[in-house]
């Protein structure tokens, strides 16, 4: 039975069910419990010393960054690494990399050459690694991830009732989860709710961090400057604030909400969007990137760089119950596409495949 490492240093209680930590923190057990029919054995590996364990026939690399060195140099162990998105490399003029930046991406680029296989969440992901990476389509793998199944309707009104009071939420609301990097297009989700008279929730701990200490931000920064435009906007009694929770009172705001609304203008995948969809929360999101690709026909698009095309997605999802109806039976149907156990089988997959002689 061959030793497959997968590389992921205990993350804080605050970030485990966060972006990348998320994917590591669900996969390794739906993993491990599928690994058996492979021949494989998992170990979560936790430090830079265990990485040239003897015993290791494989290590996964399940984040990666684009300029921020995450892997032994040298490393004799042959390895696969899961690369999210390249967003930063796409939109470059918002995130500037500097002269170290560049030579961190030419260090990083070698790495991911000498990678057995490459994974990621999604085709929209797979094009833009091939074109700014310029790594052989023949070794990038498709892996969706999933929503985790603790999403999912509610159906005790008490508990919804207790988590609408405790977080003073509003009656009717358009939710967004997730950070304020200039990709998220979060100023003009701002805007079109504020044309619209709408309360928003906005969901995340570095929203609710700057909100309270927006000194601590640096917006002189490059990849910090478009949120001197945010701070007067989050003022607004239209906006309500909820810093990190509990992922059960998550996952109740989340059937509390009209309408999820995704803003940005390129996800790698767009977690969020799947889990609105197996709460049974209607979905309005970018018509760019991996949405289309995950939502399908379960959402209703709009151009993320054109303001009054936001607006009008979501006045057209507010008034019509009809159409809150359909896109909710869609989405569970979508969302039902998705599973944790499906991402593991299909990561055991690449593993077979990278120790695979050629």
């Amino acid at each position: 039975m061959k030793k497959i490492g997968i590389y992921f240093p205990e993350p804080s209680s605050s970030q485990i069910y966060r972006g990348m930590d998320a994917y590591a923190n669900f996969l390794i057990p739906e993993i491990s419990s599928l690994a058996e029919k492979y021949n494989f054995q998992i170990c979560q590996v936790t430090t830079p010393g265990d990485l040239t364990r003897p015993d290791l026939s494989l290590i996964h690399f399940p984040v990666f960054s684009i300029y921020h060195p995450d892997i032994p140099p040298f490393l004799k162990i042959p390895y696969v690494v899961t690369v999210h998105d390249v967003t930063r490399l796409e939109f470059s003029a918002h995130y500037p990399s500097g002269i170290r930046g560049k030579l961190s991406l030419i260090y990083q680029k070698y790495l991911l050459n000498n990678a057995k296989l490459i994974i990621t969440d999604s085709y929209s992901s797979v094009r833009q690694i091939r074109r700014y990476l310029n790594y052989p389509n023949s070794k990038i793998k498709m892996v969706h991830l999933s929503q985790p199944a603790i999403y999912q309707p509610l159906k005790d009104i008490t508990f919804l009732q207790d988590i609408k009071t405790k977080y003073e939420l509003p009656e009717k609301f358009v939710l967004f989860n997730g950070d304020i990097d200039w990709n998220k297009n979060l100023t003009t989700l701002l805007l079109a709710c504020h044309k619209l008279n709408t309360h928003l929730v906005l969901y995340g701990k570095t929203i609710r961090k700057f909100y309270d200490q927006p000194e601590s931000f640096n917006l002189s920064h490059p990849e910090l400057k478009h949120l001197s435009k945010l701070l007067p906007l989050l003022k607004s009694d239209l906006v309500h604030l909820v810093g990190f929770v509990q992922e059960q009172d998550l996952v109740a705001i989340f059937n509390l909400a009209s309408v999820y609304c995704q803003p940005s203008f390129a996800e790698g995948f767009g977690l969020p969007v799947l889990q609105a969809m197996a709460c049974g929360t209607p979905v309005a999101c970018s018509n760019t990137h991996s949405l289309p690709e995950i939502a399908e026909d379960a959402a209703i698009y709009f151009n993320p760089a054109d303001l009054d095309s936001i607006i009008s997605s979501l006045q057209s999802l507010l008034d019509s119950p009809e159409l809150q109806k359909e896109l909710i039976q869609k989405g569970f149907r979508q969302s039902a596409k998705f599973s944790w156990s499906k991402t593991a089988d299909n990561t055991l997959k690449v593993y077979q495949e990278a120790l695979s002689p050629l």
